[in-house]
């Protein structure tokens, strides 16, 4: 009787282990405070995701950051139904 084997591919092995390893340094992380310019722009996205408004505070617009990282971020709250 033939024996059978399966053999991966190097790039398969390597693909699997780079994705396992990055899963695990997501999941260990604990949520780390916003620093810098990221309070502003989180807060830009949510105010479009949950109020359709360009603001940082409900409200009162604003044109202090470019659109283009906000409505991205909105997108994605949007999509995934947090913020």
């Amino acid at each position: 009787m033939r024996e059978i084997s399966i053999k991966f591919p190097l790039w398969a092995i390597v693909f699997a282990t780079a994705l396992l390893l990055r899963l695990l340094f997501v999941f260990a992380l604990t949520p780390r405070p916003l620093v810098g310019d990221s309070p502003e722009y989180d807060s830009i996205a949510v105010n479009l995701a949950l109020h359709d408004e360009y603001s940082v505070q409900p409200g009162v617009p604003t044109a202090c950051r470019a659109p283009g990282y906000p409505f991205f971020l909105a997108g994605i709250y949007k999509a995934s139904g947090g913020d």
